[in-house]
């Protein structure tokens, strides 16, 4: 064994503590409920952090400190709410207005 070294006796071979986990997390990456799971995180999360970043100033941080970015974070946030929340309330005015002609 001479990759080892002259007083090397044995070879070990190591594996990380959560070996079993991450291979568990592998088999289940690759099921359809995940891909179905991960398919709607795209539409639900990343059309929104998409959105907020794009266009509720969220591409750069102009605070600095923890709780001033998560305070920034909240108010992007609340601005996509309160824009969803108009055009929900004008689709449901629309609607009532046609059914009432």
């Amino acid at each position: 064994m001479e990759c080892f070294g002259k007083t090397a006796t044995k070879s070990t071979i190591s594996r990380p503590i959560a070996h079993e986990r991450l291979e568990e997390n592998m088999k289940r990456t690759k099921t359809s409920d995940y891909k179905l799971v991960q398919k709607l995180r795209r539409v639900w999360c990343e059309g929104s952090f998409g959105t907020m970043k794009i266009k509720h100033n969220l591409y750069k941080i102009y605070k600095r400190g923890i709780q001033k970015i998560h305070e920034q974070c909240l108010f992007s946030a609340l601005a996509l709410n309160v824009k969803r929340m108009n055009d929900k309330s004008n689709e449901l005015a629309t609607k009532k207005w046609k059914n009432n002609k």
